[in-house]
């Protein structure tokens, strides 16, 4: 009897620890700040530098830094979350723990019959 108990307090600190990375998983998101340096070299990838000399983004965000800042937010808002390491790996955890919680619940039955 006192194992099944310890195997429920189990089951509930790894349903709590699913809701935690589930929370996560739904409300990932990207802070542009991360993205101004990729966001600079994709923009010098598109344009020649300005009078043969200066990056264009770095341009960009010198003299329109609202047009840049927009730029910058359309950029990220294109980047696939679902393809970031960083996301991949809380459905990794997510998997993980649904399985952990499977096997709980699996050997709970059976040592309830």
């Amino acid at each position: 009897m006192s194992q099944i108990i310890e195997l429920k307090k189990q089951l509930k600190e790894q349903r709590e620890k699913l809701k935690d990375v589930q929370f996560d998983l739904e409300n990932f998101e990207l802070d542009p700040d991360d993205y101004k340096e990729q966001y600079r070299d994709f923009l010098d990838e598109l344009e020649k530098p300005f009078m043969g000399r200066y990056p264009a983004g770095g341009v960009l965000e010198e003299i329109d830094p609202i047009a840049f800042n927009e730029g910058l937010t359309d950029y990220v808002d294109s980047i696939e979350v679902e393809q970031l390491p960083e996301y991949k790996v809380l459905g990794t955890k997510v998997a993980e723990i649904e399985s952990i919680i499977s096997d709980i619940e699996t050997e709970i039955e059976e040592l309830e019959e």
